[in-house]
């Protein structure tokens, strides 16, 4: 019977030789996802035998990975903050950056001083898996959050993460770039933020996208069409319809663009537009504050 240790360093290598980044993790995530274990089964039980069928699993598994599919989509799930959500092909790959993100609109309401902390309403759009929504509702259970997507199948995940998670987050579909949002959307506000990470990539960009992400991800997630500032002026219109006086709004995007987005916030309308870096000094957010 091949023993867990095994199981690993050949999936390791086979990633390895593949050209596969991280090796090391991604082969750890197929060999845990496939085999059920732990990282501290891994360390206590090296010889914990793998079944066949485990084997099977983990090989078809590996195919996927090496094809270009990106892990979380081959293993079902991935990391965001404290939580682990059901991710797949209809939802856009949490990323580390939009953790950043959330640690925005979270420090928003920490500062909040009672009893405006516990009254905080929050608008999430664009949600995808939920993961800004969700996880400001894990770490800030007392503000009413609320969240849209245009996707439908997007919301399905997200939903189900919610209810998995047991987190009250209200979904929504909505099209951002519609004149204005569903009278739900706006009978909920008004919000006391407002964060988003919006598609931003113009269409001509794509070939710039690793192979995975091109093929895998959803464009409809991924691509601002031709305009990459489109959805930035769409949310500077619904902030100033949505967002109450004094309320943030904390936006993801890139250095490409960061600072022509921040253009689209009109200052007689929003004070202390500023871009601020991520953690590799590049320009990743965008904050405002409602007049």
């Amino acid at each position: 019977m091949l023993p867990l240790s095994r199981a690993l360093a050949d999936t390791r290598a086979a990633l390895d030789s593949g050209g596969i980044d991280e090796a090391d993790r991604c082969a750890a995530w197929l060999v845990e996802a496939a085999t059920g274990t732990t990282r501290t089964d891994r360390i206590v039980r090296p010889d914990r035998p793998v079944s066949a069928d485990e084997q099977a699993r983990l090989a078809a598994m590996l195919a996927r990975r090496l094809a270009g599919e990106p892990v979380q989509y081959v293993t079902g799930e991935a990391a965001f903050r404290r939580l682990t959500l059901a991710v797949g092909p209809g939802v856009l790959v949490p990323r580390p950056e939009t953790e950043d993100l959330a640690e925005i609109a979270l420090d928003e309401l920490r500062r909040r001083a009672a009893p405006d902390a516990s009254a905080a309403r929050v608008l999430d759009a664009g949600t995808g898996s939920g993961c800004i929504a969700l996880a400001v509702k894990d770490e800030h259970p007392a503000a009413t959050v609320h969240a849209l997507d245009v996707s439908e199948a997007a919301l399905v995940v997200a939903r189900a993460n919610a209810h998995r998670l047991g987190l009250g987050v209200a979904f929504h579909r909505a099209d951002l770039l519609a004149e204005a949002l569903p009278e739900a959307v706006r009978q909920s506000g008004p919000f006391d933020v407002l964060v988003s990470n919006p598609p931003y990539i113009p269409d001509a960009d794509a070939p710039t996208l690793a192979r995975e992400v091109a093929l895998h991800e959803p464009a409809l997630a991924l691509f601002s069409g031709p305009d990459a500032l489109v959805f930035y002026r769409a949310l500077a219109r619904h902030a100033e319809a949505l967002v109450r006086p004094g309320g943030l709004v904390a936006l993801e995007t890139d250095d490409a663009h960061a600072h022509a987005a921040a253009a689209c916030f009109a200052p007689e309308v929003f004070s202390g537009v500023q871009v601020r870096a991520d953690l590799y000094g590049r320009d990743r957010f965008l904050v405002a504050r409602r007049r």
